[in-house]
């Protein structure tokens, strides 16, 4: 059925115009019958005011269309057969409105079986309007006006149901191409993201912003609200690197072993693996997180470079069955651009770490220990905060060196290097200072504190002999000088200055013991 419309009431219109118009201009009593215009003129007076009521209440009542269109569709018949009767019966030209009426009538209801019931309704209401005044009717002409009535409502309703299903397939054409328009517009949207993402990370070097930036990629490019990365921690075990979309107090102490969950299966084969529901999928082995998450589809792909798996970059949505093959194609494209600025931010961050630390202990070296002393000075001024500075020296090293060789000599620096690293704090600065010296700057800690500090240092050196490679144990004792900022010194060369004198007080009184600037040794073995 078509909608309520202005045609519905156009058509009304003409046809009362047209009346009015033959009635005007077709004077009384030369018609062939009996034409009486002022009854005429009547019957279209009530035509109009019913059209009117029936348009209105279409418009007011669109729920009831059908059943206003059934009763025009009657009124008309009878309004019709009435004219037809009262100016002329046969001789009459207005049984062409039937053909309007029941053309109108088929479409309204776009149906065949509407059409051929109106084209019968038609031609009785025809047949009633002639009867009693068959006299001069031609039945040639007659019966040819009756077969055009089925003609006009069975190719009318065909015509209806043909541009209805065309009209269908033009809507399922458009929805189509909506789709593939939507569809075009990601892959345009995607393959934007992957041009500025690969600038972004060819200009990136530092390791971290490299890792934030392909997690963001991988969401934004998949259009997935959880992305994060997995890699091994020192243990060998899965954690997560970096994420988007989870809280982080679900994923602290989340830790997968490689081979088991689905991220520990993609990182250990280094096959990509797509899932549809992650909440009952065998294999995944952090229910909990996904529980509390409500991840459900899930793709993840690894990270591989020059042929070794580095991590696992996931995507999820909250919905299960979200992702395609297209979409796993595209997140290892993802992965490929991660691998490569993966290796360029380690190649980088290697040389930094070869231009500030030192090749045999990888401490930091004098060099990155200078910079870091000034840069502390500095914001110990600005703040008032106290800054230590501990100085130490291997007692005897020479003769290690002598008795044991140069190699035995380089693997009591690197472990004793080990154990300073072990004692120290985050922001702490360990460094060796030359040959067998090493320094440590304390941020934002007062002399007590180092001085505690130093002793510590002096038992785990020297409190545990050194193994050396051929099975041989020698003890290693240290000889440790602390200065302070403010107290001892107002500036780094000062601080440098005071912290030696305390080394060599140290040495002079006997060695392995801590002296701090113009003091006795506090603590001695």
């Amino acid at each position: 059925m078509v909608s309520v419309d202005w045609v519905f009431l156009g058509l009304r219109i003409i046809t009362v115009l047209g009346g009015v118009i033959w009635v005007s201009y077709y004077p009384e009593g030369q018609a062939p019958g009996r034409i009486d215009t002022g009854s005429l003129f009547s019957f279209y007076l009530g035509f109009v005011a019913y059209s009117l009521l029936l348009f209105f209440g279409l418009v007011r009542f669109p729920s009831k269309a059908l059943s206003f269109y059934r009763a025009s569709f009657w009124l008309d018949l009878i309004f019709i057969s009435a004219i037809i009767r009262a100016t002329g019966g046969f001789a009459s030209s207005f049984f062409i409105a039937y053909y309007l009426l029941i053309a109108l009538h088929t479409a309204y209801y776009s149906s065949l079986v509407t059409g051929g019931l109106a084209s019968l309704a038609g031609a009785a209401a025809y047949l009633l309007a002639l009867y009693g005044r068959f006299e001069g009717v031609y039945w040639g002409d007659l019966m040819m006006r009756l077969s055009m009535m089925p003609l006009v409502g069975l190719s009318t309703g065909l015509l209806v149901k043909q541009l209805a299903e065309a009209k269908e397939q033009l809507e399922a054409n458009g929805v189509k191409l909506a789709e593939s328009n939507k569809l075009l517009e990601r892959k345009l949207t995607q393959v934007n993201s992957l041009y500025e993402a690969s600038k972004a990370l060819g200009s990136l070097l530092h390791y971290d912003e490299v890792i934030r930036l392909i997690v963001g990629l991988a969401g934004e490019t998949l259009d997935s609200p959880v992305s994060y990365m997995m890699m091994t921690n020192e243990r060998g075990q899965l954690y997560f690197r970096s994420s988007s979309g989870i809280r982080d107090d679900l994923l602290k102490d989340a830790y997968l072993e490689p081979g088991t969950g689905v991220a520990g299966r993609v990182y250990l084969s280094g096959t990509p693996a797509v899932i549809e529901d992650l909440l009952n999928h065998p294999e995944s082995s952090l229910t909990e997180i996904d529980r509390q998450a409500q991840l459900r589809s899930l793709l993840a792909v690894p990270i591989l470079n020059k042929g070794r798996t580095v991590g696992v970059l996931n995507v999820a949505r909250h919905e299960p069955g979200c992702y395609s093959h297209e979409d796993l194609q595209l997140l290892q494209v993802v992965a490929t651009l991660a691998a490569a600025a993966i290796e360029k931010a380690e190649v980088f961050e290697e040389a930094q770490r070869a231009a500030v630390t030192d090749g045999l202990t990888g401490l930091y070296n004098r060099r990155y220990f200078s910079q870091q002393l000034e840069v502390e000075v500095r914001r110990g001024q600005r703040y008032s905060f106290p800054v230590c500075l501990v100085i130490m020296d291997i007692d005897h090293f020479k003769k290690i060196n002598d008795t044991y060789g140069h190699p035995g000599g380089d693997q009591i620096l690197r472990e004793v290097s080990r154990r300073l690293k072990g004692l120290a704090r985050h922001s702490d600065v360990v460094a060796r200072y030359g040959g067998e010296e090493f320094a440590i700057i304390l941020p934002q800690t007062p002399m007590a504190g180092a001085m505690t500090f130093a002793e510590r240092v002096r038992l785990e050196v020297g409190g545990q002999k050194f193994r050396l490679n051929d099975g041989r144990e020698i003890p290693v004792t240290i000889s440790l000088g602390v200065a302070e900022y403010p107290s001892h010194a107002k500036s780094v060369d000062e601080l440098l200055n005071e912290a030696d004198k305390g080394l060599y007080q140290a040495k002079v009184s006997g060695r392995n013991r801590v002296c701090q600037a113009g003091g006795e040794g506090r603590h001695q073995h």
